[in-house]
């Protein structure tokens, strides 16, 4: 098939039969390619295994999910899980292309099913399960992604600078918490305030402290002394 949009253009330039196009581009084994328990075995090395059919599924959840732009990481995310899962409702996908024949005959029976109480989730049959870092590798390979990256359009507000301030429904909310604070600690500290009075009250103050420890030191000096003596005439 050609492509006329941006996206690179994916060719099959050979005529061969769906049973050979899916040997060239597809595990020997569908079944365990297209399993969870078969990722590990079928690709131990996903980085090399990228296809025209893989390279097709990535590049057309690109166009909706780019990953570049304020939303690149959410975007990535998705494209992680579109590259490791297809939904049977997807709206843009030929499942007979990325479904193994056991899937794609599931598929086809469930379409006929009304009113389904969920949404069946298969495995790709292609052999990659690509994450992150795989997936921008491949894009780089495409695409100048810094270029693209700068030509995102970014929105005012991440690049306005104004002083900070709160709405003003947030700043009334803030002084009716601060007003409840303060009456809800008011008894307490008056109560360790009247403590505090009381004590100081009850306890001699330092100058009566000094007047009486001058007082008996007087009485201890007069009762040391000798007694006086009266003269005679």
């Amino acid at each position: 098939t050609n492509s006329t949009s941006a996206m690179p253009s994916l060719q099959l330039k050979m005529k061969k039969s769906e049973d050979e196009i899916r040997r060239l581009f597809f595990d020997s084994n569908l079944k365990k390619a297209s399993s969870v328990r078969g990722i590990g075995i079928a690709n131990p090395n996903a980085s090399h295994d990228w296809t025209e059919v893989s390279e097709l599924r990535l590049f057309t959840k690109a166009i909706h999910f780019k990953p570049a732009g304020v939303n690149r990481h959410f975007n990535l995310g998705q494209l992680i899980n579109y590259m490791n899962n297809i939904y049977e409702d997807e709206e843009d996908t030929d499942f007979e292309v990325f479904l193994t024949p056991e899937d794609f005959k599931l598929y086809q029976k469930r379409r006929e099913v009304t009113n389904k109480a969920d949404i069946y989730i298969f495995k790709p049959a292609y052999k990659i399960r690509p994450n992150g870092a795989m997936i921008m590798e491949k894009m780089r390979q495409f695409y100048d992604m810094d270029t693209v990256e700068n030509h995102e359009y970014l929105p005012d507000v991440f690049t306005a600078k104004s002083d900070f301030c709160l709405e003003p429904e947030r700043v009334a909310s803030v002084d009716t918490m601060k007003k409840e604070d303060v009456d809800r600690l008011t008894p307490t500290v008056a109560r360790k305030k009247m403590k505090g009075d009381n004590s100081r009250s009850n306890s001699p103050s330092m100058s009566t402290l000094a007047k009486r420890k001058k007082a008996l030191t007087a009485d201890e000096s007069r009762s040391a002394s000798p007694a006086s003596t009266t003269k005679k005439h």
